[in-house]
């Protein structure tokens, strides 16, 4: 309904109820007590009456209720007029920014098309270039051609020397094995002789001294004695104490540690023959510590102890901590924290380099799968993978510093499936140097010869010679050089350089009585060190030296 409908419809309702005013009622009541006086006209009249209030009352509500109408109807239009304005200034908005957005748009397709432009350019050079670059491969591919054949006629050249070389070689080896041969014979003859001479004296003094050589032995068995005290006497070797039950989170962190061993074992297992457990098999082994830590600090409840005792001492073996150190032993002996950055399981990406060396593991692997002719095809890639793991790993391992273990299995996988599974050989790339190395060798062998002739034969023949003038005359000529004494020598090494000379006269020799003197102080030095707690090797290496000290001071010890 519109405003103007219910403005008529009140005056209407007006009009009616202006019809029936008081005025009119008083001029009814006249007419009616003129007309009759009876009962029944004063009950209609009543009922008139009633009627009239009632139409009075309903037409005031009618018309507060048009009135609050007429007040929310303003306020929905003002309403509008405030949303019809927001509107507007939205509008007006979005009219500003549809044209930013034009003039940016328009400013970006400039933008683009200058820089196809350019590209255009750019591409143009790179033709040019391109054609440049192909007419230079042509031309090196020309002298690549050439030197190639060069290289050929060289080798032929090379391959006739070296011939020629080995010829002489084996020549010259042959009068080589001759003159050895005479020498050794002579040699044997010589050290025969020496040898007889020194059983007759050696066998005398080891008589004397064997029971230094019992006193050495006893040593072992003395460590084991004191260990087997140490165990008795200590309580952590006590295998009669009670060993308390697994119980609650000791009963669950046995169970965990039991999951991760297994799933590190079977790790290692299924990795293993393809060299990736190092690189696989790392957080399986971050799992099986952390429960392992759990173990030492999580503490049963009613025993006070932690579920580390509990479980390494269920029996003698200590099945869960022996087999944690086993893991441990497999991990340290591959090597394979070297395989990650810094040296050490906590990062979690492996070095460069062994990321390289893997992928080209692969790149090999792959060609070896996909083409036919391996030995032919897939040479090169093996040649770079075997000169990288040479040159570098192999060299660089000495060090400390690169020694994965999945690098080693996997080449040696790839080097036996490149030699048993395809029968390829391995083409040295410097197999032209082989006669160099040959010469080389034999330069290297005739030096040694002579180096041997002239520091090992030729002086024993002069020191022979000497000891023939000593045993005439009686006095050492001064040209003769005293050896040094050498501090680490035994008994028998020191003995074993005297001459005959000299062992059969003990009582003119003063070595024997030095001799005999170091063997008291060491009976002595060895019942001290028994005694002794903490056990102290100083006097004995004392004696040693004042023992050495002594005969290099003494004139007629000569060797």
């Amino acid at each position: 309904m519109n405003i103007s409908d219910t403005k008529i419809i009140v005056d209407d309702i007006l009009c009616d109820i202006l019809s029936f005013t008081p005025y009119n009622d008083l001029r009814i009541e006249k007419e009616m007590e003129a007309s009759s006086s009876s009962l029944e006209e004063e009950k209609m009249v009543d009922a008139l009456n009633n009627k009239l209030i009632k139409a009075y009352s309903h037409a005031e509500l009618l018309k507060s209720d048009l009135e609050c109408q007429m007040s929310i109807s303003s306020i929905k239009l003002k309403q509008l007029e405030l949303e019809n304005t927001d509107l507007k200034t939205d509008y007006e908005q979005l009219l500003r920014e549809s044209a930013l957005q034009r003039n940016t748009f328009q400013k970006t397709l400039r933008t683009l098309k200058h820089s196809l432009d350019n590209k255009d350019i750019e591409i143009g050079h790179l033709n040019e270039s391109n054609s440049i670059l192909r007419s230079e491969i042509m031309e090196n591919a020309g002298n690549f051609i050439r030197e190639r054949e060069k290289c050929e006629k060289l080798r032929e050249e090379e391959s006739i020397i070296a011939q020629s070389l080995l010829e002489n070689k084996n020549h010259s080896l042959q009068s080589l094995q001759i003159q050895l041969d005479n020498l050794k014979s002579k040699y044997e003859k010589k050290t025969k002789k020496i040898k007889k001479s020194h059983k007759k004296s050696l066998d005398s003094v080891t008589v004397r001294y064997s029971h230094l050589e019992n006193h050495m032995k006893m040593g072992p068995l003395t460590l084991l004695i004191f260990t087997s005290m140490l165990v008795q006497k200590s309580d952590s070797f006590n295998l009669t104490a009670p060993v308390p039950i697994p119980e609650g989170d000791c009963k669950m962190l046995e169970f965990e540690f039991v999951n991760e061993y297994n799933f590190m074992s079977t790790c290692y297992i299924a990795n293993a023959p393809t060299g990736d457990y190092c690189l696989k098999c790392k957080t399986n082994l971050q799992g099986l510590e952390k429960v392992y830590h759990k173990l030492k600090h999580t503490i049963q409840t009613h025993t006070n102890a932690s579920c580390y005792d509990v479980l390494c001492r269920q029996n003698d073996i200590g099945i869960v901590c022996s087999d944690f150190k086993y893991i441990q032993h497999l991990w340290s002996i591959s090597k394979c924290d070297y395989c990650y950055i810094n040296n050490s399981m906590s990062s979690d990406k492996p070095k460069p380099d062994v990321s390289v060396y893997i992928s080209l593991v692969q790149n090999v692997t792959n060609c070896f799968k996909s083409v036919e002719n391996v030995c032919q095809n897939c040479k090169m890639m093996y040649r770079e993978l075997s000169k990288l793991f040479f040159h570098e790993w192999y060299a660089w391992s000495k060090d400390g510093s690169y020694q994965c273990r999945d690098i080693y299995d996997k080449y040696n996988m790839t080097m036996r499936e490149w030699k048993e599974v395809y029968g390829c050989i391995r083409e040295s790339a410097d197999s032209y140097t082989y006669p160099y190395v040959l010469l080389f060798s034999y330069i290297v062998i005739l030096y040694f010869s002579f180096y041997f002739l002239v520091i090992y034969i030729l002086p024993r023949q002069k020191y022979f010679n000497m000891q023939d003038i000593k045993t005439r005359t009686g006095v050492l000529p001064l040209n003769v050089a005293i050896r040094e004494p050498r501090p680490q020598e035994n008994v028998h090494e020191l003995l074993s350089h005297l001459s005959i000379e000299e062992i059969n006269q003990e009582v003119a020799c003063p070595c024997f009585k030095t001799f005999t003197k170091f063997v008291k102080e060491y009976r002595d030095a060895r019942e001290d060190y028994r005694r002794h707690d903490p056990p102290d090797n100083r006097v004995v290496a004392a004696i040693h030296k004042k023992y050495l000290q002594e005969i290099h001071n003494s004139p007629n010890f000569r060797f």
